[in-house]
């Protein structure tokens, strides 16, 4: 891929070059836009140096660069987690925490079909409790799902019950992790979650997954990132207010307006 090239080289590139490269880097979607008299204003060298960068890595020229990166952006499988530090702009920032949340969202898209959301959806009204377990990165999901099946009637918490009160078979413990960082909540406490029907919405990878009754994979492998907190917010949002609409859809005892109204009277 053409940033991972640039991003290669830049080590090797001249002072000019580099100025070149920076602007490629931090805003690649601002980049494709411009002309090669922009870019070169943009990063205060001259057309010619924008012209011998482009053949620096790789391309025939400009316009060459701007479709290789064009292609890049637009395709999902190109889409993928962009590093966060300190010498970005406020807008490099901006983008790339886009590009990331759409990232994953991209990735899931590709696999929903896979999942088991109709028998998950008839699991959770055949249960007589369910138990949302999530680590810190998962906690806002957690706490939107319960809310919303509280809200249908549905006996629902964010613990487990104390050893004195056993899970049984009419239970659902539905358990998020996308980073690996969370399964402890239920992987090293086997014997709180015995009995009932474990859900895993974690990558398959997890042992928390392999010990499942179900799974349904959001991510294909642990998000590990720097920013792993807020990257995954928008994707377990969706898959929260998604699988919250299509149980307020099969319930008799809520409809699709009533579930809407919780988030409207929230706000």
């Amino acid at each position: 891929m053409i940033l991972e090239r640039i991003q290669a080289q830049a080590p090797g590139l001249s002072k000019s070059e580099r100025r070149v490269a920076d602007v490629f880097l931090n805003e690649p979607h601002a980049a494709i836009h411009l002309s090669i008299a922009k870019m070169a204003i943009q990063a205060g060298v001259s057309q010619p140096t924008v012209n011998r960068f482009c053949r620096r890595v790789g391309c025939l020229g400009y316009p060459d660069l701007k479709l290789k990166l064009a292609q890049e952006l637009s395709s999902s499988q190109d889409y993928r987690l962009r590093d966060i530090h300190e010498d970005l702009t406020g807008v490099a920032i901006f983008e790339r925490m886009f590009e990331s949340h759409l990232a994953l969202v991209q990735d899931a898209h590709r696999r929903v079909r896979e999942w088991p959301i109709r028998t998950l959806v008839d699991w959770l009204f055949m249960a007589q409790r369910v138990f949302v377990l999530a680590g810190k990165n998962e906690h806002a999901a957690a706490l939107r799902l319960v809310e919303a099946f509280r809200h249908q009637g549905i006996q629902a918490s964010l613990s487990l019950p104390t050893p004195r009160e056993p899970l049984g078979a009419s239970d659902i413990v539905l358990a998020l992790d996308l980073t690996g960082t969370s399964a402890a909540n239920t992987a090293l406490e086997p014997y709180r979650v015995r009995g009932a029907r474990l859900v895993a919405v974690a990558p398959e990878s997890l042992p928390l997954a392999a010990n499942a009754d179900m799974t349904v994979a959001l991510v294909n492998a642990p998000v590990v990132h720097d920013a792993d907190y807020w990257i995954t917010q928008s994707l377990l949002t969706l898959f929260a207010d998604s699988l919250i609409m299509a149980a307020s859809a099969r319930s008799d005892r809520s409809s699709i307006g009533s579930a809407t109204s919780l988030y409207l009277n929230r706000a």
